[in-house]
């Protein structure tokens, strides 16, 4: 193998050109206008923007769409690459490699993108070390450059970068920004979606046959209930996102397949709400201070994002009814045991043993 082919071979495992055709659609009248200004920014600025707020906030996929309009707009390629403590200057910019007994200068995803005038995503930004983030302060400046030793690539002025992070506090993983290269970078705050918006990212996401195959037969109560569930309990500390909500509709849309399968005939248009209730009375454990009429007003909240007019009307609503039914059907426990799973009850997160222990009763005491 030729030295030209060795580059190219390694060449090939730093690159990360983007599949346009694969990012997903942005949703929200928000998030849309938002959108709308950030791209005007960047067609008419080469200073990076930096995207930042909590994980789930919808960042990345941002990020992607504006690389995709960008990229198809200018004729350039867009790339992505997902930075972690073990990149280098090396692999991310430009440097020499040993390969074959030969000192080889490899073009990381950065300087490549920079020769070629392209868009580039840098996603978990924070996850980088400083030393690193400082490295790229060349790049970032109006003469955008990259060296290494008497190799310097000059990048094209269509370039652009688009960072995204969480913020550095969240976790103990992350590193904080260097000065010299958070001055050289425009920061755009983001926080969670609305309630609707997010649970049309739900929506969008369970329509994904990549993610999600099977026809949905969960009911779409069951994903509001879930979604304003998580809302109520998201944290900095335990950042849930739409994600979540998606995992906890498939594994519930897979085990209602399962019965399918097995004999189960589908929701009948009639049950006993009496029996229900009474069920709900004895298998939920609802706590000391709370009433079935105060659990019942809850569920109707969490469906509607209201408080109801009455508890004869809460239990009235369609919406309700088919709420109660699907627990009934599918099992209280067992539902309680998938919004468990879907909410990282069971894994170990970057918190203290208190905190887990709070996030975990909380959501204990929550679910229903």
């Amino acid at each position: 193998m030729s030295k030209m082919s060795e580059k190219r071979e390694e060449l090939a495992v730093i690159i990360h050109e983007l599949d346009l055709n694969k990012v997903p659609k942005l949703v929200g009248k928000g998030v849309l206008e938002k959108f709308k200004r950030a791209y005007f920014f960047i067609k008419h600025s080469k200073t990076p923007l930096f995207l930042i707020g909590p994980a789930g906030a919808g960042k990345t996929v941002f990020a992607l769409n504006l690389a995709k309009e960008y990229a198809k707009e200018h004729g350039v390629k867009a790339y992505y690459v997902q930075l972690s403590p073990e990149h280098t200057k090396t692999t991310l910019l430009i440097g020499k490699r040993l390969i074959k007994g030969s000192f080889i200068s490899v073009k990381g995803v950065l300087a490549q993108a920079a020769e070629e005038g392209a868009i580039v995503v840098v996603d978990e930004a924070t996850h980088a070390t400083p030393e690193l983030l400082s490295t790229m302060n060349q790049l970032l400046e109006r003469t955008a450059m990259i060296t290494d030793g008497d190799l310097i690539v000059y990048a094209k002025p269509t370039l652009r970068i688009i960072f995204c992070a969480n913020p550095a506090r969240v976790s103990t993983s992350d590193y904080f920004l260097p000065q010299a290269f958070a001055t050289r970078v425009r920061a755009i705050w983001f926080d969670y979606p609305s309630w609707e918006e997010e649970l049309e990212i739900v929506k969008q996401l369970l329509q994904d046959p990549e993610y999600h195959r099977l026809e949905l037969l969960v009911p779409e109560p069951i994903i509001k209930y879930a979604l304003s569930l998580m809302r109520e309990i998201r944290s900095r500390e335990s950042p849930l996102s739409a994600r979540n909500i998606a995992a906890l509709v498939a594994a519930l849309n897979s085990d209602l397949h399962f019965m399918k399968e097995n004999g189960w005939n589908g929701f009948s248009q009639d049950f006993d709400m009496d029996k229900v209730l009474s069920k709900i009375r004895s298998e939920v454990g609802l706590p000391e201070n709370q009433s079935l009429e105060a659990f019942i007003s809850k569920v109707y909240r969490r469906i509607h994002g209201v408080e109801p007019d009455s508890l004869l009307a809460a239990l009235n609503d369609e919406e309700v009814k088919v709420f109660l039914q699907f627990i009934d059907v599918y099992g209280i426990r067992e539902f309680k045991e998938r919004v468990k799973e879907a909410f990282m009850y069971y894994l170990d997160l970057d918190e203290s043993p208190i905190e887990a222990k709070k996030r975990r009763e909380k959501l204990e005491v929550l679910i229903l």
